[in-house]
């Protein structure tokens, strides 16, 4: 069970696949029902949206917390995109960031690397923020050397949990569950990102490997342990 999860498209007009307010709101009541108590709302910020700004994801975001009347704790923060238009957004200082630390979420193209991505992780990390890499295990062109280099280097990886059971593909699937069992993730979300997919909802059964069982409710423990923060 995930008690603490992470959500991109929770705020409507941020994204080609935000969800609008009634399936935002239906998406929510059933995380509930799932045991989901706390959600970090993350609105993905990247060149596509040129509209996200901090101001305009404030404002969606209240106003999500406006038309919600369950029981699920939320909190503001934002998804980057390591894109074209980071550098200038690293640059002005004003970055989302989650828990109250300089933790920072970040995502790449899962199907083309861009350019000079490691002297933009290192940027970040000189710059004082701690990137947390959602779901490396979709992007096509890592390895097990680039994973490794990503944990050495400071960053913090967050697993997609939909990886574990194929949802993602094969690859995901070899390299999420490798992955957690050597330990590399440090968060998890459940990866119920719309209404659509929600219901795709397999939990770790009592009949998986046990160390797995273990990572990720280590996970898990690590999210609520942001949340505090």
């Amino acid at each position: 069970m995930i008690y603490t999860d992470f959500q991109p498209y929770l705020l409507s007009d941020t994204h080609a696949w935000a969800l609008s307010e009634g399936r935002a709101i239906e998406l929510l009541n059933y995380l509930e029902s799932q045991g989901v108590r706390q959600v970090f709302c993350i609105p993905p910020v990247q060149q596509e949206t040129p509209q996200n700004t901090t101001e305009f994801l404030r404002e969606r975001f209240d106003r999500l917390q406006e038309l919600y009347a369950g029981s699920i704790e939320l909190k503001f923060s934002a998804r980057y995109r390591l894109d074209n238009c980071f550098g200038t957004l690293l640059k002005g200082g004003s970055l989302l960031t989650m828990g109250g630390v300089r933790e920072l979420l970040v995502d790449v193209s899962p199907l083309k690397e861009p350019t000079n991505l490691w002297g933009i992780l290192e940027t970040i990390v000189q710059a004082g923020y701690t990137p947390v890499v959602m779901q490396p295990e979709r992007t096509i062109y890592w390895c097990t050397e680039d994973f490794l280099r990503l944990k050495e280097m400071g960053c913090r990886l967050m697993l997609n949990q939909y990886s574990l059971f194929g949802y993602n593909g094969d690859e995901a699937l070899n390299y999420s569950r490798m992955l957690l069992k050597k330990e590399i993730y440090t968060y998890l979300c459940s990866g119920m990102e719309d209404t659509k997919v929600m219901r795709y909802s397999e939990q770790i059964s009592k009949g998986e490997d046990a160390a797995l069982i273990d990572a990720v409710q280590t996970l898990e423990k690590n999210n609520r342990l942001l949340w505090g923060l």
